[in-house]
């Protein structure tokens, strides 16, 4: 299921900001980049918390996602050929471009019976501390529903054209 949810965002995030060069699953990458292979800017790894699931009946759970989407850009010093506001407004911009796309997005894919509720950011959090970095972390939350152990040969997703009503209504 966190499956079909981590491929709706990585779709959602390369339609809607093209400019973002690398998204992947988050894995620590940044602070252990002796160890992994180059970042690619800008980038976007996506980090999902903990879920506390709760039945709500017939094979069917809930439950409160939180998405952590770290957006990593390089740190530039200041220099002659480079105006440093500037390119610090670019990076923010693109963040507002990032947060666009994530805010009120609805994550829904009735072949694999994953829905949300839309994300709402409920954090935004600069880490300082990554050499020659600079990382910004948006945090989203949401209610997720899954319904995937009902997916068996004969079970559709409901919708009121699959209704029939036998008898006296």
């Amino acid at each position: 299921m966190i499956a079909t949810y981590y491929q709706l965002l990585v779709e959602r995030i390369k339609n809607n900001v093209p400019e973002i060069a690398t998204v992947e699953l988050y894995t620590n990458q940044y602070n252990h980049t002796e160890e992994e292979r180059p970042i690619i800017t800008p980038a976007v790894y996506i980090e999902f918390g903990n879920i506390s699931w709760h039945d709500t009946g017939i094979n069917t759970q809930e439950g409160i996602l939180t998405v952590n989407i770290h957006f990593v850009i390089p740190h530039l010093l200041p220099s002659d050929s480079i105006d440093f506001n500037e390119y610090n407004i670019q990076v923010l911009e693109l963040l507002q471009k990032l947060h666009l796309a994530l805010q009120g997005y609805q994550m829904i894919d009735n072949n694999r019976y994953a829905h949300s509720t839309k994300l709402t950011r409920i954090s935004t959090q600069h880490d300082t501390n990554s050499d020659g970095l600079q990382i910004w972390i948006n945090t989203y939350q949401c209610t997720i529903i899954d319904n995937s152990s009902n997916a068996d040969a004969n079970h559709q997703p409901f919708n009121i054209q699959n209704l029939t009503i036998y008898g006296n209504v």
